[in-house]
């Protein structure tokens, strides 16, 4: 089936709407057609909070002289997806529940119209954190496009990865919540007893989540001109997430980095979503290489891709290295990079955080520790020995009740 996505934020919207109210030859109500031109002009001027008051009342005064049509529904999925862009996900939710609901008013094919618009929706109400309307709605979805035969379609491949991630995030919940009462209070970890129900409920999740995942990817492959590169990221992540829960490192860290190198095309290095996944893959790679098979991922098409590899430096020797405390905040695991220099007694100077995940959760901890290393002084070390510029990776390691890394 030929696809096609509607991106009513980029198009003349009111020559595309010339056919008028519901099919019928109609001229578009003046204030109408006023603010949405004042919105266009807006965006053309980067006046961002402008143009989202302008779309808003397009939509709204549609609303009022229109009705229930195919103007005031693309009039809301307009407005819903500016508001989206720019972080308002109550209100972009609100707009795309109106345009799903007059989607039925679209020439050509509606089911299918109606259908993206049910993946915005429920995107936007995940980003809300409305997640029980967003599974409903994504069922009903489902529904929806089993009935119209679209259950082929990368609409439909995007919502199973909206399923995917409400499972994984209700997982990521539970370990979280076991966790958090041990750390707080100094508990040991490794000393607490495994708890089989929420092992057994968590690991469920995560297997639910990975399924919808593999499902969304066999659609996308079928039709690749026309899958969004962001889902097949987030699908690749999720079947990550399941290999990584599993103790498979080597399956996880080709996951991730197929999701990191798919992300890296689209995303600014310093988006969250990319430092995460980047932080995986490293920690995925970390264990392969302590369990010396790093060598055989590298011949299944484990990339060298990473600028900040420590066996790749020539570097000084070091005397001690000052393991670091576990910040009290942090949640997950994660690490840091650091980047530093040797003077030539020995000590480190200049340290500096080059990359680490989560977000400043471990960089204090990290700088503190390096302070600490010590190298063989200059005299004492070869001629040749790299003083400027060495790269240290410290791994922060969090597990849940049941031992699953987090």
């Amino acid at each position: 089936m030929g696809m096609f996505r509607i991106l009513v934020f980029g198009v003349v919207l009111l020559g595309a709407l010339s056919h008028g109210v519901q099919g019928q030859a109609a001229p578009i109500p003046p204030k109408v057609v006023a603010e949405y031109k004042a919105y266009k002009t807006s965006l053309l001027d980067k006046d961002f909070k402008g143009a989202l008051k302008h779309a808003k009342l397009a939509w709204k005064n549609a609303e009022s002289t229109v009705g229930d049509s195919q103007l005031t529904g693309d009039l809301a999925y307009n407005y819903g997806f500016l508001a989206s862009k720019m972080a308002k996900s109550k209100l972009a939710a609100e707009a795309f529940e109106r345009s799903v609901a007059l989607a039925g008013y679209s020439p050509g094919n509606a089911a299918l119209v109606r259908l993206e618009r049910e993946v915005e929706l429920t995107s936007a109400l995940m980003s809300a954190e409305q997640n029980k309307k967003a599974w409903t709605v994504l069922g009903q979805a489902r529904e929806f496009a089993a009935a119209h035969n679209l259950d082929d379609t990368v609409f439909a491949g995007e919502l199973m990865v909206h399923q995917g991630l409400l499972k994984h995030n209700r997982a990521n919940s539970v370990a979280k919540h076991g966790l958090a009462p041990a750390y707080k209070t100094g508990t040991n970890l490794s000393r607490v007893q495994p708890k089989n129900r929420k092992g057994s409920h968590l690991s469920r999740l995560q297997s639910n989540s990975a399924d919808y995942a593999r499902v969304a990817l066999e659609i996308f492959e079928k039709d690749v001109e026309n899958a969004r590169p962001d889902y097949m990221a987030s699908a690749y992540k999720l079947i990550g997430f399941s290999h990584e829960r599993d103790k498979e490192w080597m399956d996880a860290a080709l996951m991730y980095q197929k999701s990191m190198l798919i992300q890296k095309e689209y995303s600014d290095l310093e988006d969250v979503a990319y430092v995460s996944i980047v932080g995986r893959w490293l920690n995925a790679r970390n264990y392969l290489r302590r369990a010396d098979e790093l060598e055989l991922a590298r011949e299944k098409g484990l990339c060298k891709c990473w600028p900040y590899d420590e066996e790749e430096n020539v570097t000084a020797t070091a005397l001690k290295r000052v393991p670091p405390h576990m910040p009290r905040k942090a949640t997950t695991s994660g690490y840091a990079i650091v980047k530093f220099d040797v003077d030539d007694d020995g000590n480190v100077v200049n340290p500096i955080i080059v990359h680490s995940w989560p977000e400043k959760v471990y960089v204090k901890s990290s700088l503190v520790s390096v302070r600490k290393y010590k190298y063989e002084t200059k005299a004492d070390g070869p001629a040749d020995a790299q003083r400027k510029g060495l790269i240290t990776t410290i791994h922060y390691y969090l597990r849940d009740y049941d031992g699953n890394p987090i």
